[in-house]
C-alpha cells in the first residue's frame, strides 16, 4: 500500500504539473526569476560526468560519502536487529526506541548546517567553518560506538541517538560542498558520483560484510569499526579538497 502511493502521485503530478511559463498560479514576477536562471545558465561551462572525474575535488567528495554513508545504512538496517538479538527488547521496545533515535537524526542534520553557518557567521572561510563541523560530528563518533559496550540500555539508546544525530549533521555539510566548489553546471554530476559511491561502501560495508562477519564475530567489533570511518572521511576531504577553492572545469555551453 505504502508503494502504490506512489502511483497516486505520480496521477496528481501528471494533471496538476505545467512548465512555469505555461502555469496558471505562476506570476509574472516569479516567472521572470525562474526563466532568467535558465539564461544565465547558457553562458556557463558545461560539465558532465567524465570531466568532473578529472576534478581531485570530486574525489574528495566521494571517498567522504564512501566512509560516511555506510555507517548510517548499518544503523538503518541493523539496529532494530541488534536490540532485538543482543539487548533483548521486544518489538514493543524496538518501536519506542527507534523513532527516539531517527528523530535526534533530524536535530543532528539542521544542527550540523547551523554548526557551520555559526562559523562562518563569526568570520571563519567557509571551508573552514564546512570542515569544523565536519570533524566536530565525526569526533563525535568513537564516542557514540561505545554504545556497544554500555551495560545501561539507556546510555546505549542515548549513544545511539547521538551517532545518528552526529552522522546527518556531517551528512549536511558533506552535501554542501559540492555547491562551495564547484560551478552549478557540475553540482548534479558530481553529487550523482557522490551517491553511487556512498550507495557501493552501503553495499560493502553495511550489507555484505556485516552479513558475513556478524555470526562469526558478533556486533561489537563492527559498531567499533565505524567509529573511525567519518574520521578518516574528513582526512580524504581535506587532502584532497584543501581549501575549498572554486574549481574551473568545462568548456563554455553554445547558445
Amino acid at each position: 500500500m505504502t508503494g502504490s502511493l506512489g502511483f497516486a502521485w505520480l496521477i496528481l503530478w501528471w494533471f496538476s504539473y505545467r512548465l512555469p511559463t505555461e502555469h496558471a498560479r505562476v506570476n509574472d514576477a516569479e516567472r521572470a526569476y525562474i526563466v532568467s536562471d535558465v539564461t544565465n545558465a547558457a553562458d556557463e561551462p558545461v560539465i558532465g560526468w567524465m570531466e568532473a572525474l578529472r576534478q581531485k575535488e570530486t574525489w574528495g567528495f566521494a571517498l567522504g560519502k564512501f566512509l560516511s554513508d555506510p555507517v548510517w545504512r548499518f544503523y538503518s538496517y541493523w539496529l532494530p536487529i541488534y536490540l532485538y538479538d543482543v539487548r533483548g527488547f521486544d518489538m514493543k521496545k524496538v518501536g519506542w526506541v527507534l523513532p527516539v533515535i531517527y528523530l535526534m537524526a533530524d536535530i543532528g542534520s539542521v544542527g550540523g548546517g547551523w554548526l557551520s553557518g555559526y562559523f562562518m557567521r563569526r568570520g571563519m572561510a567557509v571551508g573552514k567553518a564546512r570542515k569544523t563541523a565536519m570533524l566536530i560530528c565525526a569526533a563525535c563518533m568513537p564516542l557514540a560506538v561505545c554504545s556497544v559496550l554500555a551495560d545501561s540500555p539507556i546510555l546505549a539508546i542515548a549513544l545511539m541517538s547521538l551517532a545518528t544525530a552526529a552522522h546527518q549533521g556531517f551528512s549536511a555539510n558533506l552535501y554542501t560542498v559540492v555547491s562551495d566548489v564547484f560551478p552549478r553546471p557540475a553540482v548534479a554530476s558530481v553529487t550523482g558520483i557522490g551517491g553511487f559511491a556512498g550507495s557501493l561502501g552501503g553495499v560493502m560495508f553495511a550489507t555484505w560484510l556485516p552479513g558475513i562477519l556478524i555470526p562469526l564475530v558478533g556486533y561489537k567489533p563492527i559498531f567499533l569499526t565505524f567509529g573511525l570511518f567519518h574520521l578518516t572521511g574528513v582526512l580524504c576531504l581535506h587532502l584532497l579538497m584543501g581549501q575549498f577553492r572554486p574549481v574551473q572545469a568545462g568548456t563554455t555551453a553554445p547558445r
